[in-house]
């Protein structure tokens, strides 16, 4: 596997790991929409609020940081090996 692909696989990893947790979140909260619109349950709204703030969390995550300074890293290195190669 060249160096491209590399950066090909990080990216990818990347991406499914982070919006994949996000992409759970959302479904969670979703459904306790619905009940908290639909039929009124108060409680549901309680767990809608508390899944925004875990999305806002996930966000501001140092861990999605380092996962993108992997990328970063992988771009670096590409690079540099593109350069020593001319």
């Amino acid at each position: 596997m060249n160096q491209f692909e590399e950066l090909k696989k990080t990216i990818h990893e990347v991406k499914e790991h982070i919006f994949t947790e996000m992409e759970n979140l959302l479904e969670t909260c979703e459904e306790d929409a619905e009940k908290f619109y639909d039929k009124g349950n108060r409680s549901a709204g309680s767990r809608v609020r508390k899944n925004a703030q875990s999305v806002r969390k996930q966000i501001h995550f140092p861990t999605l940081r380092k996962e993108f300074n992997k990328i970063e890293e992988a771009a670096k290195s590409l690079r540099e090996n593109i350069s020593q190669s001319k």
